[in-house]
């Protein structure tokens, strides 16, 4: 029992889990076992009625609640209400208690003809099926209407992210992408999640004229040479430095490459949580902006002097309201007919391009920087284009049609 309490207290989202944390409760789980029914945590404690019950419902709560929290978070964003938590776990268990009741108790212990477990094997064999179809189909598109594929074009697939073949060659494992991963790049973007969203409509403009383009980097991890992050992110401790720092000495070093894409979420690095190091250790007292700057015209300096023209793809504003969030729970509530006063006027952009803009600015005075200028178009196609498609996913990130919008934008 010792053993499963550390393990609540101890394992959370920074542990490496499961690893060699997940031994903990399974020891502990184990030696439960093994005690026999006459120990004494088992004979008074796990051997109470109420909590033989919810043992005897464990499994279909499991299978319950997981949907349904799902969709709550779909609805009302990462932070449902507690009431709603609550309610959703009370109808959790009313939904186990009625399948263990009426579905499991019948087949476990009601007729048993043969037949029954034949065609319960052929219904799984037959579901099995249909989601092999579905997964290798990439989905049924034709099954959504216009408002549920406006939904799907918010999701950012996984292999937006990365392919196998790009993580076998290069040191980059989070965004690893080719235009064509036959051939060497002649180009490269890097930086955090926002390069990894501008890479594709980018990508189409190197394809249209001959060119390959990778994209290098790391969520949380713009491309500041010598600099660190050290706090926590939601993956654990971000080592910026060290996964960035291998994909530095790759582009110096390749020769093909003539063309380097910087860019960042503009105020990613501005939150007070965000903890900058300079691993030189030499300006470890000075303000983040002065880290960011320095770090920025070394970037682009030591770019420069390897023979590359460095490009900073000027960044787009956050919004008020989360696209994603705002959209799905616009959608949903028109289902259910709840008035939630969903419209687009709700959705502003932040002015929060001042610290940013200034760094920019600086930058393009004592380098030889060039900016791509995304602000110009702006009005009319972000977040919501003339077509009412949504070109941001989220609060920050742009959705797919959001990064081809920028495909015959691009004069590099």
């Amino acid at each position: 029992m010792l053993l499963l309490l550390i393990s609540l207290a101890a394992i959370n989202k920074a542990r490496s889990f499961p690893g060699w944390w997940a031994l903990l409760p399974t020891l502990g789980a184990s030696l439960l076992i093994f005690s026999s029914p006459q120990s004494w945590i088992n004979k008074n404690v796990l051997s109470n009625r109420l909590l033989v019950w919810f043992g005897l419902i464990s499994f279909p709560l499991y299978l319950w609640h997981w949907p349904l929290f799902a969709f709550a978070r779909i609805f009302y964003g990462p932070k449902p209400p507690s009431i709603v938590l609550l309610s959703l776990i009370g109808v959790s268990i009313l939904l186990a208690w009625g399948t263990y009741q009426f579905i499991e108790k019948p087949i476990r212990h009601g007729n048993q003809n043969p037949l029954v477990t034949k065609k319960l094997a052929v219904a799984l064999i037959l579901v099995g099926i249909a989601g092999l179809t579905i997964f290798k189909l990439d989905g049924i598109p034709s099954r959504f209407n216009s408002n549920e594929q406006s939904i799907a074009s918010l999701q950012w697939k996984a292999s937006y992210n990365n392919t196998d073949a790009c993580k076998s060659r290069y040191p980059s494992e989070q965004y690893c992408l080719l235009s064509n991963d036959d051939k060497n790049p002649t180009a490269a973007i890097i930086g955090d999640s926002h390069a990894n969203h501008f890479f594709w409509g980018l990508s189409e403009f190197y394809k249209a004229k001959g060119g390959n383009l990778i994209n290098m980097g790391y969520g949380a991890c713009g491309p500041f040479m010598g600099l660190d992050r050290s706090e926590i992110g939601p993956n654990g401790y971000l080592n910026c430095y060290k996964k960035m720092k291998p994909i530095f000495d790759v582009i110096k070093q390749d020769k093909n490459i003539k063309t380097v894409f910087l860019a960042f979420h503009h105020d990613e690095y501005f939150y007070p949580n965000a903890k900058l190091v300079d691993v030189s250790g030499e300006l470890n007292n000075v303000a983040q902006e002065d880290l960011l700057v320095t770090s920025l015209k070394k970037t682009i300096r030591t770019l420069s002097s390897s023979g590359k023209e460095v490009v900073l793809i000027y960044d787009l504003p956050n919004l008020y309201v989360d696209t994603g969030t705002h959209l799905k729970k616009c959608f949903y509530a028109n289902l259910l007919h709840i008035n939630t006063g969903c419209s687009q006027e709700e959705i502003q952009f932040h002015d929060d391009l001042l610290k940013y803009k200034a760094i920019v600015e600086q930058l393009e005075k004592e380098t030889d920087v060039k900016v791509f200028d995304t602000q110009k178009y702006i009005s009319g196609n972000f977040p919501i284009n003339a077509q009412n498609e949504w070109t941001y996913r989220d609060y920050q990130h742009l959705t797919m049609k959001g990064s081809l919008f920028f495909t015959d934008k691009y004069r590099w």
